[in-house]
């Protein structure tokens, strides 16, 4: 078709929010709409001019922004897409609500994949100080971090090997994984630092 030419084209138009469960249609509207050309940017401008006044306050007091989708949920975003949904035998198109604040998080995400996992674990305790040991310490905790971070993630995982531990040994164990692990020049790429801390926790501990 030569896009040129301005074209009827009769499509249904779906607005559903980005919340709806199981797929449920939020309201269905059956709009005629006259494309001017086939492209993305016409097809947006177009359903713009479908949404009613009632919309544009949605969209204003809930901070969400209009976001065009085939009916399988695959968003549309290039003239080819347009194309192939507005020239099929069943032309319909969903307008989905997408919230601005979720995008923003989104975007500030980082996703970690080689991050240094270090686990200072004090299950046991001298006698004078009161405190009593710590079972689960040794146990359950090193356990399933362990399994969360190093199995499952693949993280680089370092747990302190003696249960009993004062200040003066975990800046020797601190110091030694720096040199070992070469975090001064970060040789190996790590891109995130994890500490975990198992033990009673005091100011006085020490």
């Amino acid at each position: 078709m030569d896009t040129s030419h301005e074209s009827v084209v009769s499509c249904r138009i779906y607005l559903e929010s980005e919340d709806s469960k199981d797929d449920i249609k939020v309201e269905e509207r059956m709009k005629q709409i006259e494309m001017k050309e086939l492209t993305f940017e016409e097809l947006l401008r177009q359903s713009y001019n479908c949404l009613e006044w009632s919309d544009f306050q949605k969209m204003r007091n809930e901070n969400l922004k209009l976001e065009l989708a085939d009916m399988n949920k695959n968003i549309i975003g290039t003239d080819e897409s347009v194309k192939e949904i507005l020239l099929s035998d069943d032309p319909s198109f969903k307008i989905i609500w997408t919230s601005l604040q979720q995008q923003i998080i989104f975007e500030k995400t980082k996703t970690i994949k080689n991050a240094l996992v270090i686990m200072i674990a004090i299950s046991e305790y001298m006698e004078d100080t009161g405190w009593i040991n710590l079972k689960n310490v040794k146990n359950n905790d090193i356990t399933n971090f362990q399994k969360l971070f190093q199995k499952e993630l693949k993280y680089k995982f370092i747990c302190n090997d003696n249960p009993k531990m004062n200040k003066n040994d975990i800046n020797e164990f601190l110091t030694n994984i720096i040199v070992e692990q070469q975090l001064y020049k970060n040789s190996n790429k790590y891109d995130a630092l994890i500490m975990i801390i198992s033990g009673h926790g005091d100011d006085e501990m020490y």
